[in-house]
């Protein structure tokens, strides 16, 4: 989880600092990644700390619609 916040936050830093397009654009595409294994995680740890009888839907980053 800390390596995808790493991986984030550099993204972000190289998509801020960027004079061109392409580089933003590849940082954006690098930092996605990274944004949903932290947001995946997230909600995986913070379902596992509120207990199972407070689950209401699918697992956590179900692909399932």
């Amino acid at each position: 989880m800390l390596l995808a916040l790493v991986g984030f936050a550099l993204g972000h830093l190289v998509a801020a600092l960027s004079s061109s397009f392409a580089l933003v654009l590849a940082a954006r595409v690098v930092t996605a990644p990274a944004t949903g294994t932290f947001w995946c995680v997230g909600a995986i740890v913070a379902t596992t700390a509120a207990g199972g009888s407070h689950v209401t839907g699918p697992g956590a980053c179900s692909w399932e619609v």
